[in-house]
């Protein structure tokens, strides 16, 4: 899809729009979300969630992300990788304390989904006591588009 074609399948309000993103205010699963298109020449690459509703308890960053696990394996069946990584073990033997582990970059929760043409990521990670959640759609023919801007911002900065 082109800027256009996506930008009117969308019935919200466009937030932001550069020559290479369209954003949008969004939720899913009832949560507030930013909503993301990523384009290459025109064509859409990537889309994504990132859940931007804050929680006091971190633990509700975990619930959030199995609820949306729940949701993506009830729709595209079982996911091809589903990682959960410990970066240490401070946190490890006391589950009341999962979310700041996930807050402090500690713990980190990863699934991936892979459908014909679309690779789908599930990710919640943390860095500086903030928690991220996130959901992207990837295309699988387009992806080299994508990896070609990257090699070329790299090289702009060398």
């Amino acid at each position: 899809m082109s800027k256009e074609q996506v930008k009117a399948s969308e019935d919200m309000k466009v937030e932001e729009e550069d020559q290479e993103s369209i954003a949008y205010y969004s939720k899913i699963l009832g949560l507030e979300s930013g909503l993301m298109y990523f384009f290459v020449d025109d064509q859409l690459v990537r889309a994504g969630y990132l859940v931007t509703e804050k929680h006091t308890n971190k633990n509700e960053y975990i619930e959030n992300y199995n609820d949306l696990k729940k949701s993506l394996t009830e729709k595209y069946g079982k996911p091809s990788s589903d990682d959960t990584l410990w970066k240490g073990d401070l946190y490890k033997d006391t589950p009341s304390q999962w979310g700041m582990a996930v807050a402090t970059g500690e713990l980190h929760y990863q699934a991936v989904w892979e459908t014909e043409d679309t690779e789908i990521l599930l990710d919640l990670h943390g860095d500086n006591f903030e928690p991220a959640l996130s959901l992207l759609y990837d295309s699988k023919e387009l992806q080299h588009l994508s990896e070609q801007q990257k090699d070329q911002e790299l090289k702009k900065n060398l």
